[in-house]
């Protein structure tokens, strides 16, 4: 995409891969509970929630830090001119969207640096996405039901 995309040839593949993900959880779910007994299920239900937060509080964190380090890196090395116009995060924040009735090569550049953060973010979902890929490909293809034996299970006397 280039930095004059229009917003609808964002949205909609975001929409589709929200869908996507969307209707892919509840099979997830259903196929994590199916491999062990009724009185296991409500622990492999949480612990694929707890999975999914914990994925998406750490993917948040990683994807922001790369935006956040690609912004760092641009302001630090911005032209002189425009270097004096970038005195603290709030300025740049309110520059990118557009405030503080600022245009040209300031509020330019301020984008600019966004959009190369936010460009390296999509290059690094996509080597997320085959990797997911890659490891899902090694995946057994067939299911087995657990047996949880109590009675076999050391007590510890």
């Amino acid at each position: 995409l280039s930095q004059s995309a229009p917003v609808w040839l964002i949205a909609v593949p975001g929409l589709l891969v929200g869908v996507g993900l969307g209707f892919s959880s509840s099979s997830m779910v259903v196929a994590a509970q199916s491999v062990v007994g009724w009185e296991r299920r409500g622990v492999v239900t949480g612990a694929n929630i707890f999975a999914r937060s914990i994925g998406s509080a750490v993917g948040v964190a990683i994807f922001g830090s790369i935006v956040n380090a690609t912004l760092a890196s641009r302001i630090s090395h911005a032209p002189a001119a425009i270097a004096g116009s970038l005195s603290s995060a709030k300025d740049v924040e309110s520059l990118a969207l557009g405030g503080r009735g600022q245009a040209g090569p300031v509020r330019d550049f301020v984008r600019t640096a966004l959009y190369d953060g936010t460009h390296r973010v999509f290059i690094a979902l996509v080597v997320v996405a085959v990797l997911g890929a890659l490891v899902i490909s090694f995946m057994p293809r067939h299911t087995t039901q657990l047996v949880f034996d109590e009675e076999a299970a050391p007590t510890g006397h």
